[in-house]
């Protein structure tokens, strides 16, 4: 079962054309390290974990949009299946890339698509990502590569999680 973190707002997918987007690091002793990526003021990718725990949460906004209603507070598909939906979510670093069962969840107030998975620190794309910086998710045929973050700050949020 996926964890599930205090989230802010995927406001919306910024075009493939924008400007560079920025990273932002939180490492706070007590609270859960969070990796945010962020471009025109909507944030595209979030890793979040509890320190020392081994495990990341990853969040990751999708331009596909599968919520089709809400009915109350819960959103629904095309066919009326209430959020989240199963998804494979497949992440890559260098050449080394792993696919993840994880969800597509819709947004509470918008119905904006945002993937979720989890994944072990321990994993060889993680490795990967705290030596480049770097990293893309393919969810639903759609690829979200971020700029690359500065190494040292990936290595310090992998350090935190365990």
């Amino acid at each position: 079962m996926i964890a599930t973190l205090p989230f802010i707002l995927f406001a919306q997918v910024a075009s493939q054309t924008a400007a560079p987007g920025a990273w932002t690091l939180e490492t706070p002793k007590a609270a859960p390290a969070i990796f945010t990526y962020a471009r025109d003021g909507a944030q595209l990718v979030q890793m979040t974990c509890q320190p020392d725990s081994g495990q990341i949460l990853f969040r990751v906004a999708v331009r596909k949009r599968l919520a089709a209603r809400k009915s109350g507070t819960i959103w629904t598909n095309a066919l009326g299946m209430p959020a989240p939906w199963p998804a494979s979510v497949t992440l890559t670093s260098a050449d080394t890339a792993s696919t993840l069962r994880g969800a597509l969840d819709a947004e509470t107030q918008t119905g904006a698509s945002i993937a979720l998975a989890e994944a072990s620190t321990q994993a060889p794309f993680l490795r990967n990502f705290g030596k480049t910086g770097a990293m893309t998710f393919t969810v639903m045929g759609e690829t979200i590569g971020p700029d690359p973050a500065k190494s040292g700050d990936a290595r310090k949020f992998l350090r935190a999680c365990g």
